[in-house]
């Protein structure tokens, strides 16, 4: 269940993964170039300090949430206990 800033409740529909968002027409799916994507991802992690090796690995990681990364970041954590808290390991321990 969800609720608005005003406390008010919304209803499950509500949201991104809410119907009403995956039944938007005229939209055209459009397949992305996994390339540019870590290219992106790369830049971003860089931009926001993190040292090239890892961040050339975390670039890669299909599935890996960069956004919650560089939020974990601009709170203060350091990036490699950010990767480390989102599960990615950065070194070769188990």
């Amino acid at each position: 269940m969800l609720v608005s800033p005003q406390r008010r409740f919304l209803p499950a529909s509500f949201g991104k993964t809410g119907s009403a968002a995956q039944h938007i027409h005229g939209v055209e799916l459009v397949e992305t170039d996994w390339a540019e994507v870590a290219g992106w991802r790369l830049h971003r992690l860089l931009d926001a300090g993190f040292a090239p090796t890892l961040a050339a690995q975390l670039a890669t990681v299909p599935g890996l949430d960069v956004h919650a990364l560089l939020e974990l970041v601009d709170r203060g954590c350091p990036p490699e206990l950010a990767a480390r808290i989102l599960g990615v390991c950065t070194d070769d321990r188990p």
